[in-house]
């Protein structure tokens, strides 16, 4: 089967290599979408290679990696510097070592310094097409800042904005998973799209954790767990003591335990830590919950959607698109506890309102969001129109 690149006049493409700077597995959103698209792209007959920093012997290169870690208590952007150059420098290497040299193939970047690192190898001659999805919300510089990490103007911030205007201004094709991150980037080009994420079916149910409510990310400052710990407070005051499962670690574990206790709650709340394929959870809770203070296409929604469960969420970035308020769940304000509070237990205790937004949660799944229905479009902007013709052909 020749797959082509969607480029007039090149030859065509045979192989897409997955790149990501980051190790395979299933802790974040990005390294879901890599498994998701990988597994979708082979049943569709198309040739996948996941590669990573982390590939061959990854013990070998832990000292390499680890110096950065020496600089972290004190200087946090030492080691985001290190960490960040290091990271680039191996995974370009890891590609050089598996891309051909001489026949076309398509290289599809997961974050900046990977599709930076296909670029650099292109200069040098490899004929590759770099295409990248935008996993970041805005920009993923403005998230290190967030984090106080870097400040503007710094060194480090300077050399990631030269790293992100090539590569916005390079790659071949770029597709936005929503409407908020495409009208927020300045990328126009004519192979670009607007394609959401999409999930296979959840894993079976799993007996390690069950409650009301769940909720599933890194424990860190933008998903805004201490205010969830309010909402979950207000209801126990309101005479609704529900239990709370939180999935994933983070910088905040300890702050958010201390809180949870603080609170008096600590006993209606779970911290499971690391789970493998922590959407096996959602079938044995009720409803889940999400107080992020900004966000892309959160895939743990499109989770809690094929699992038709109802969804409490903050109508921000990306999420007004991918369910409707009062339908399949309810926005619920993120400054005022008490009214999240209360419109949690309006769906909670209605057996109708919540039978009607749980059906309709499955229904928005199937019609939006399942591999057959996205599957499809990802496919066809990550070949290129020619690549998918002939693979549709193939097929």
């Amino acid at each position: 089967m020749s797959i082509g690149n969607g480029k007039s006049g090149r030859p065509a493409a045979r192989m897409v290599y997955v790149a990501m700077a980051i190790r395979a597995g299933h802790d974040t959103g990005v390294q879901t979408h890599v498994e998701t698209f990988s597994r979708y792209a082979r049943r569709a007959g198309v040739a996948v290679d996941v590669v990573t920093p982390f590939d061959g012997s990854p013990f070998a290169l832990y000292p390499f990696y680890g110096i950065g870690r020496l600089a972290k208590p004190f200087s946090q952007r030492a080691w985001l510097a290190w960490h960040l150059y290091s990271h680039h420098l191996v995974l370009r290497r890891r590609l050089a070592r598996v891309l051909p040299k001489t026949e076309p193939s398509i290289v599809y970047a997961q974050q900046l310094l990977a599709a930076h690192a296909a670029l650099d190898l292109r200069e040098r001659g490899y004929p590759i097409e770099v295409v990248m999805t935008v996993h970041f919300n805005r920009s993923e510089i403005l998230e290190w800042i967030a984090r106080g990490v870097i400040t503007e103007g710094d060194r480090v911030h300077r050399w990631l904005s030269q790293v992100e205007r090539r590569v916005m201004r390079d790659v071949d094709r770029v597709t936005f998973p929503s409407r908020f991150v495409l009208e927020s980037s300045r990328r126009q080009g004519p192979g670009d799209r607007q394609i959401p994420n999409f999930v296979f079916e959840p894993p079976p149910p799993s007996a390690l954790a069950s409650g009301d409510l769940i909720t599933i990310g890194t424990l860190e400052p933008r998903k805004n767990h201490e205010y969830l710990l309010d909402v979950l407070a207000c209801a126990h005051r309101l005479g609704h003591p529900y239990r709370l499962t939180i999935v994933g670690t983070g910088e905040l574990t300890r702050m958010l335990r201390d809180r949870a206790s603080a609170l008096g709650i600590g006993q209606s709340v779970t911290f499971m830590g690391h789970v493998p394929r922590a959407a096996s959870l959602l079938r044995a809770h009720r409803v889940y919950v999400h107080t992020a203070s900004l966000e892309n296409c959160p895939i743990v929604l499109l989770e809690a959607m094929a699992t038709g469960i109802p969804i409490c969420a903050g109508s921000v970035g990306g999420i007004p698109d991918m369910f409707g308020d009062g339908v399949e769940g309810v926005f619920w304000p993120l400054d005022d506890p008490q009214a999240a509070a209360e419109r949690l237990i309006g769906v909670l205790e209605n057996s109708d309102t919540y039978a009607r937004m749980a059906r309709a949660s499955r229904r928005r799944y199937e019609t939006t969001f399942a591999a057959e229905v996205v599957g499809p479009r990802l496919l066809e902007s990550v070949l290129g129109e020619r690549g998918w013709d002939s693979c549709a052909t193939a097929s």
